[in-house]
């Protein structure tokens, strides 16, 4: 496995740069084409920012809007037949392309929802935050009832989804709980999403500037795990002998909890599962493995570690 995370390292900085071009039922049917994604993220993510003291990448929004390759590439969900997918034979497909619905949608609440509103309903300043285009974003009337994670706004196959929606097939929930048109369950879902899925803000992941491809994701997933742990403001640090480490560990620490139960014993047993998954996939030289794969963070508990504040 550690050999093989070695090579990972190795044929990521050049696998980054390789894009397939494979024909794909996502493509030949329904118009799905994540190169034209790619090419998005290449051109309007600006990496080696720094934001209120967070090293991270940012995206140029207004860019993003004026190019009709976006809405374009939002517009192709709206055709795609689920019936045409299995949960557990296209897997790698499902993944790649729900992580990429997921963060593509997310920029499209920030840019479709631009504005704080007064309580008359019109626009009184831009939002700060992607949580403004939930509540704080909407009229009055609107905003108790509705967040930016649960609006069902998006139209893909024809059914209403929201965020929520798309992140949890991911997770692997049961298709009675998501829109009707849901795809089969997904076999085995893969926790590493919640370093390849983003929010929008500062604390959150960095988006990638690639998109991702079923042929790439297992490399794909591991890059980004590993680059953001090695963030040192939001993803994994330790200040005076206190491990920090992201607010996302915290909240879906039951999601790691599973993938290490699951696992077949090939997860190293810790007190807080996270580390155990993450010692999995991280590159064995980097400062977060070497942290991490230490006898004390081994076996600290979760009322020990100290999460990062989450800038929104």
């Amino acid at each position: 496995m550690r050999l093989a995370i070695v090579l990972a390292a190795i044929l990521g900085i050049i696998g980054c740069m390789i894009v397939p071009h494979v024909k794909s039922t996502l493509v030949e049917e329904f118009g799905v084409d994540h190169h034209i994604w790619g090419d998005l993220l290449q051109k309007y993510v600006k990496k080696n920012q720094t934001l209120e003291g967070i090293s991270l990448s940012t995206v140029d929004y207004e860019g993003m809007k004026e190019d009709e390759r976006f809405e374009k590439y939002i517009k192709s969900f709206e055709l795609i037949n689920f019936s045409k997918f299995d949960g557990e034979k296209d897997r790698e497909t499902l993944i790649a392309l729900f992580a990429n619905m997921y963060n593509a949608l997310a920029m499209k609440m920030t840019i479709e929802y631009p504005c704080k509103r007064d309580v008359f309903g019109y626009c009184d300043q831009r939002i700060g935050s992607i949580v403004d285009s939930g509540g704080n974003g909407l009229p009055l009337s609107e905003k108790f009832v509705d967040t930016v994670w649960k609006r069902r706004v998006f139209n893909i196959g024809g059914e209403e989804w929201s965020l929520d929606d798309v992140e949890n097939y991911l997770r692997g929930h049961p298709r009675s709980e998501l829109p009707s048109n849901a795809p089969q369950q997904l076999y085995k879902p893969d926790f590493r999403l919640h370093a390849n899925i983003v929010c929008a803000s500062i604390s959150c992941p960095d988006i990638y500037n690639q998109a991702f491809f079923p042929e790439l994701l297992d490399m794909q997933l591991t890059l980004n795990i590993n680059s953001f742990l090695g963030n040192k403001e939001k993803g994994l640090n330790v200040i005076s002998n206190n491990l920090h480490m992201s607010k996302i560990f915290f909240w879906f620490e039951q999601d790691f909890v599973k993938a290490v139960a699951n696992s077949n014993n090939t997860y190293e047993k810790t007190n807080f599962a996270p580390i155990g998954f993450l010692l999995n996939y991280l590159y064995p030289d980097s400062f977060a493995y070497k942290t991490l794969s230490s006898n004390h963070f081994k076996t600290i508990k979760k009322e020990e570690i100290q999460f990062f504040d989450y800038n929104w």
